[in-house]
């Protein structure tokens, strides 16, 4: 992993007053890339030329559309398995030109997608949530106004797992602050805080976890 902000920050602050401005630097840099999720040199470009980041209700279709490319050349059944995924979901006709927007810029192949991965994986994130892998919210729960994040899959042999997260469950806030999706999820859960209070949600009820 690549921190342009923070290598660009130390260099830079060397020049200018050696290794005090370097330390200086670097810490300014570190607050640069976390704020805008760089993590390569490929990030610092996509941002320098205005692309727009990947939202969180897009991203199963940015994936999809990478996979089908993966192939080579983009197949019926990898489109028939992006329209399941819709009717899935429950897409009204909004969510399904979005769908296939998000679709065909998977298959450009230009966005970094390892960030929204480790998130997803739970691998960028706080250790007491090792061992636990996320998801995106289904559209119908967006449609109610919830955000957040799902629990697609925990270790029995987890912290978290042991502290009461179970499979299934939704978070919808950390350390009482409301998250709208994944990037929100990532900012307050890498940042690994003293007390990581999670607000859940199982089915009917609605509880908090300390870990």
């Amino acid at each position: 992993m690549v921190w342009p902000g923070t290598l660009i920050g130390v260099v830079a602050g060397f020049a200018l007053a050696s290794i005090p401005g370097a330390m200086l630097g670097a810490l300014l840099g570190q607050v640069f890339d976390r704020r805008l999720q760089l993590e390569s040199w490929g990030d610092l470009r996509a941002r320098l030329r205005g692309d727009p980041a990947i939202e969180e209700q897009d991203l199963l279709f940015v994936l999809l559309g990478r996979l089908a490319k993966s192939d080579g050349r983009v197949q019926e059944a990898h489109i028939q398995q992006a329209r399941l995924e819709m009717k899935r979901i429950g897409l009204d006709d909004v969510g399904a030109r979005r769908a296939i927007a998000a679709f065909n810029r998977g298959k450009a192949g230009s966005d970094n997608l390892q960030p929204s991965l480790r998130v997803l994986k739970g691998e960028s994130l706080d250790p007491r949530l090792a061992g636990v892998e996320f998801s995106e919210l289904a559209d119908s729960l967006r449609r109610q106004g919830i955000g957040g994040v799902s629990v697609s899959r925990i270790a029995s042999s987890s912290r978290a797992y042991a502290g009461g997260l179970r499979n299934g469950d939704v978070i919808v806030a950390v350390n009482r602050r409301d998250l709208s999706g994944v990037n929100d999820f990532e900012r307050l859960a890498s940042s690994r805080p003293r007390q990581l209070m999670l607000t859940l949600l199982r089915g009917e009820e609605a509880f908090y976890l300390l870990l």
